[in-house]
C-alpha cells in the first residue's frame, strides 16, 4: 500500500480566519508558519504550540504589556490532584485588550513527563486558551490535550519548551543540585546549555526526576 503523503498543516489552515478581540478579520497563514503546529498521528486534527501563540499575539496586538495568573485550586488527594489557574493578560502597548482564561488538570490528565507539576501544566493551558480566544483561533493547544503521546513523533526533536525548561531549572537542578555533567549523563550526550535540549531530551530528564 502506497503510503499516505503528508497533507501540509499550513495548507490547512490557508482558509481560516481569525477575529480577535480588535475587531480585525486576519487569515491565520499570514502569521503562523507550518512549525507552529503538530499532527496527531491519525492526521485528523492540529494543535497549535503555546509558544507560537506568543509570538503572534506579541505581533498581533503590539506586544504583551502585563500577565498574571492566580492559582484557584491547589492539588490534594481529595480533589484528584487537579491544579486549577486563570491566566490574565494585558494586551498592546497600553495594556488596553484584557483577556483571561482558565484551566486544570489532574495528574491523570498529564503526560508522564508532566506529573506532579499539574500546576504549571494547569497555567500554561489557561495561558493558551487566553490568547487564542483573544486571537479568535479555534484551534486548540498543544499542552491542552491529554494523550500528548498521540501528537506526531517528530515533536520530540524540537527545542525544549519554556516550560520544560522551567521545570528542569527548579526541580531538577536548583532542588536536587543536578549540573549539565549530570544531564549529560543521563542522557548520554555532552550538554551545557539548555539551548542544546530538545522537548525529548526534557522528558526524559523529568521522568528521571519523577523515578527518583
Amino acid at each position: 500500500m502506497p503510503k499516505k503523503k503528508k497533507i501540509s498543516l499550513r495548507n490547512e489552515l490557508k482558509n481560516q480566519i481569525m477575529l480577535g478581540m480588535d475587531g480585525i478579520e486576519r487569515e491565520v497563514s499570514d502569521f503562523f508558519e507550518e512549525e507552529d503546529f503538530d499532527q496527531s498521528k491519525d492526521k485528523k486534527e492540529i494543535f497549535v504550540k503555546h509558544d507560537a501563540l506568543l509570538r503572534v499575539a506579541k505581533k498581533i496586538f503590539g506586544g504583551i504589556s502585563a500577565r498574571s495568573s492566580k492559582p484557584l485550586g491547589i492539588p490534594v488527594k481529595e480533589n484528584d490532584w487537579c491544579s486549577v489557574v486563570t491566566v490574565t493578560y494585558a494586551l498592546g502597548s497600553s495594556g488596553q485588550l484584557k483577556m483571561s482564561a482558565t484551566a486544570d488538570c489532574r495528574d491523570k490528565t498529564a503526560s508522564p513527563a508532566f506529573r506532579g507539576y499539574t500546576t504549571q501544566l494547569a497555567e500554561t493551558r489557561a495561558s493558551g486558551r487566553a490568547l487564542r480566544t483573544a486571537m479568535g483561533l479555534e484551534v486548540t493547544t498543544q499542552e491542552e490535550i491529554t494523550n500528548i503521546e498521540d501528537i506526531v513523533d517528530r515533536s520530540a526533536r524540537e527545542p525544549i519548551m519554556d516550560m520544560q525548561k522551567a521545570l528542569i531549572n527548579k526541580k531538577f537542578i536548583n532542588e536536587k543540585g543536578k549540573t549539565f555533567k549530570d544531564i549529560s549523563k543521563i542522557l548520554g550526550k555532552e550538554v551545557v546549555t539548555f539551548d542544546q535540549l530538545t522537548r525529548g531530551d526534557a522528558t526524559e530528564l523529568l521522568e528521571a526526576f519523577n523515578s527518583e
